[in-house]
């Protein structure tokens, strides 16, 4: 009877929970970049694609003047995304500081961070800056407690408000496909 009980026991833990090998984020493939985004908008056209990223470019006035589109995953470790979605003020330091880091060639700095959660498995960082030569900067960067990947919009334009349209609804696309 015990073992009954036992093996019963052990059927609804895997029936709720799923087996190991479903719950380890090592296992989850990278999100389709290109599927979730499809065409960022009109004057955008993609310059290049990879399993890890993709580019658009503008050279005309319907995205705000001359501007870059990219969108990029990287596999990150699972306990920093736990951390991140355990306490995303605590770590927003943290990110901070490798978002400047990576900005840096190309002369842009953010001057603004957010903050929003998006359900108890989803935060994301939000940053409005500038670039050289009046060119204006906006990034999210999405971290999901069911993924072991990070996930980045960055857009570059000459005009702020165009900017942060084209990521908020990049980010809308990414976060619907997740």
């Amino acid at each position: 009877m015990r073992n009954a009980v036992l093996v019963a026991s052990a059927i609804m833990a895997s029936v709720i929970v799923g087996p190991a090998s479903a719950q380890s984020l090592e296992n989850v493939p990278p999100l389709d970049l290109g599927a979730a985004i499809g065409e960022p908008g009109e004057g955008w056209r993609k310059q290049s694609a990879t399993d890890e990223g993709l580019t658009f470019v503008c050279e005309s006035d319907a995205c705000g003047g001359r501007g870059v589109l990219g969108i990029g995953q990287a596999k990150t470790s699972p306990d920093y995304v736990k951390a991140v979605i355990a306490d995303p003020e605590k770590m927003l330091k943290s990110y901070q500081y490798g978002s400047e880091e990576s900005m840096k060639p190309s002369g842009c700095s953010f001057s603004s961070y957010a903050t929003k959660r998006i359900g108890e498995q989803r935060v994301q960082y939000t940053s409005i800056g500038t670039c050289p030569q009046g060119g204006h900067a906006a990034m999210t960067t999405i971290f999901d407690g069911n993924r072991p990947y990070m996930i980045s919009v960055q857009v570059l334009t000459g005009s702020e408000a165009a900017a942060v349209k084209l990521r908020d609804q990049t980010t809308d696309k990414l976060n619907s496909a997740l």
